[in-house]
């Protein structure tokens, strides 16, 4: 093939000549379709701020653990793992009930993506933009009671624009739910029982701010297998999307990294109007796209002998090259598809996977060879996550972190949401029985 042919081609993708940026909308977007309902990626990609239909099927165990015997308030918490609820509620000094529902038809549920259930700054971003039009708050100084202020106010948003969500979904550790109204037919419940553990805790966990403004916690001695279990389920869900929960791709939002309060208003107006009208859609399953897309293209990546190496086929599927090789390359996936109005979500998801080829496609059939400083670049401006678990002894799971509020940043420091707190690895009760005690011994131990 002729250079001059080659530039030509390239004319066609003028971004995809230029340097990835940082921040692209595109990768990014991407990246929160491969990570939903994932824990590993969804911990690699914490502070997501897409919000995405979805239900949770008929039929489905849910769990709510709780302190009295008596039935949640409106809204309140659900766990889709018996483990989270036991989790949370077994570390403190007190007997724990657990009860279980089960769904009597599909819950209609808004998600926020990433750890949004993680109470702290960034990933409570889109919640704030949501409700307030702003990043900033308000976040009260008691982040717990704050959690139920948050609830309330999106359960009567959700009611005021007549959207017929039973609640939302967020993640940490897990999913959690809030449902709006405990009084909907939607739930059964099946049964409550005590839970709490032969020998409890004979303390609450420890509980502090650290220098960024978010909370550790840490649980207290004989509370560690009860963390554990929390753990665990989480683990389940490391590498297969937990399929308990649907996503309608054809109702997704994000909001834009640097969203002012006329861009956060914007959005809700546009969430709203599509949770009462449906927007035209393809019905792809787009996390299937974005599967095969990484799963793909993740080796080729791998290095610049590999990218050289995988070029050759990738050519070779998208030949002959009458001027349109790189286009092809670029539209694999959505060359076929109908053209959809520009305001409708999926729209933005055609956009971001022909954005994201159009760097790799460029990368691979660009005019020179690639080196290993342009195959880094582009690996680092996609952030792909590292779906793949390390062997572990037995009782010990593996687990990427840091996971607010289970597990601490690399050290134990402050760094939750920088790349340099995270690291992956196996863990047991060790790690919690490790870190059991008051906040003046840890105080003493990082000095």
């Amino acid at each position: 093939m002729k250079l001059r042919r080659l530039f030509q081609l390239l004319q066609l993708l003028p971004a995809a000549a230029a340097a990835p940026k940082p921040l692209d909308a595109h990768a990014t977007l991407l990246n929160t379709i491969h990570s939903l309902t994932r824990q590993l990626s969804t911990t690699h990609h914490s502070s997501s701020r897409t919000l995405i239909l979805s239900s949770i099927a008929a039929h489905t165990p849910l769990y709510h653990a709780r302190h009295t015997d008596d039935l949640p308030p409106s809204p309140d918490w659900l766990a889709l793992d018996a483990g989270m609820s036991l989790g949370i509620m077994s570390t403190r000094i007190a007997a724990v009930q657990m009860l279980t529902y089960t769904t009597t038809r599909p819950l209609r549920l808004l998600m926020f993506s990433g750890i949004s259930a993680a109470l702290g700054p960034g990933w409570l971003d889109s919640q704030l933009l949501f409700l307030y039009n702003t990043t900033t708050g308000p976040l009260p100084p008691d982040l717990i009671g704050g959690e139920y202020t948050r609830a309330r106010e999106l359960c009567a948003w959700a009611t005021a624009h007549d959207t017929r969500l039973d609640g939302f979904i967020r993640g940490n550790a897990g999913l959690e739910v809030i449902i709006c109204d405990f009084a909907t037919p939607a739930l059964r419940l099946l049964g409550s029982r005590n839970v709490t553990a032969p020998d409890p805790p004979r303390e609450n966990p420890t509980i502090w701010f650290g220098p960024s403004g978010i909370l550790h916690w840490r649980p207290p001695a004989r509370g560690e297998h009860a963390a554990m279990e929390w753990v665990r389920a989480a683990a389940a869900w490391n590498v297969r999307p937990d399929t308990r929960v649907a996503v309608d791709y054809c109702a997704l939002w994000t909001f834009p990294p640097d969203a002012t309060a006329a861009d956060a208003a914007a959005v809700r107006a546009r969430i709203g109007a599509g949770l009462r009208e449906p927007q035209p859609c393809t019905r792809v399953d787009w996390r299937n796209v974005v599967d095969t897309l990484v799963a793909r293209y993740r080796p080729l990546l791998a290095s610049a002998a590999a990218a050289v190496d995988g070029a050759a086929g990738v050519a070779l599927r998208f030949r002959p090259d009458d001027g349109g090789m790189l286009r092809r390359c670029v539209r694999e996936f959505t060359g076929h598809l109908p053209v959809l109005p520009a305001d409708a979500p999926e729209a933005e998801i055609v956009a971001a996977v022909e954005g994201v080829l159009g760097e790799i496609c460029a990368l691979l059939l660009g005019p020179r060879v690639a080196d290993e400083a342009e195959v880094a670049r582009v690996r680092e401006w996609l952030d792909w996550a590292d779906d793949t678990e390390g062997a572990c002894e037995r009782g010990e799971v593996w687990m990427a972190a840091p996971v607010w509020p289970l597990l601490e940043p690399r050290g134990g420091g402050d760094e939750w949401l920088g790349k340099e707190g995270r690291w992956s690895g196996c863990v047991g009760v060790e790690y919690f029985r490790e870190r059991a005690g008051t906040e003046e011994e840890y105080r003493k131990q990082e000095l």
